[in-house]
């Protein structure tokens, strides 16, 4: 429980997660472009990243269903005009992901977050909630994962930079997982985290 967790530990837990997303170094790219380590782009750049969140993939209720052999997931955190401390896809708050078993899954995250205690990272495994305070590392059975990204880097979005991140991997083994932020009590305390369903191919 969180109370059992001294003041102390949570604030090493913090500054370590701070630390790792401050530290970042930012490539430069061209706007677009999906390399496979942190880098800044635009606002107008993190404008079309939202629209590709909302393009890919079909909502079926809360869920958003993915198909082929090639599949690009989109994950805006904190998206403008949705509710604050969550993960957005294809316009949905926290939804139900699914890809089919043998997809090669092309994962990106963008932070349009701001202030201190904003990075958000991403990562999938087998562990489901309720969540603690931390998140163990790895998680079991994880599949994938981006690092903790920091905040955009001024207040005013129009004028700021965004943190975006891709990996990639092969959805192998069918099987509900659950995608979260790793950053200390994002997952518990503001239930930042979602279901991430690979479903048996066809």
């Amino acid at each position: 429980m969180f109370r059992s967790i001294s003041p102390a530990a949570v604030c090493i837990s913090l500054a370590i997660a701070m630390a790792m997303a401050f530290h970042l170094r930012a490539a430069p790219v061209a706007d677009g472009a999906l390399p496979t380590k942190p880098h800044l782009v635009s606002y107008q750049a993190a404008k079309k990243l939202i629209k590709l969140s909302e393009r890919t993939g079909m909502v079926m209720g809360h869920m958003v269903m993915y198909s082929g052999k090639e599949v690009h997931v989109v994950v805006v955190a904190n998206q403008p005009g949705l509710k604050d401390m969550t993960f957005a896809v294809h316009g949905l708050v926290n939804p139900e992901l699914d890809v089919p078993a043998g997809a090669k899954v092309s994962l990106t995250l963008i932070n349009m977050d701001f202030g201190g205690g904003m990075a958000h990272g991403v990562v999938i495994g087998k562990l489901a909630p309720p969540y603690g305070v931390s998140i163990p590392s790895p998680l079991p059975g994880q599949i994938a994962q981006i690092p903790l990204l920091a905040p955009r880097s001024k207040q005013t979005r129009s004028q700021a930079k965004y943190y975006v991140d891709t990996v990639k991997f092969t959805a192998k083994k069918p099987g509900t997982y659950y995608y979260l932020c790793q950053m200390p009590t994002h997952a518990k305390t503001f239930k930042m985290y979602g279901k991430f369903v690979i479903t048996p191919g066809h």
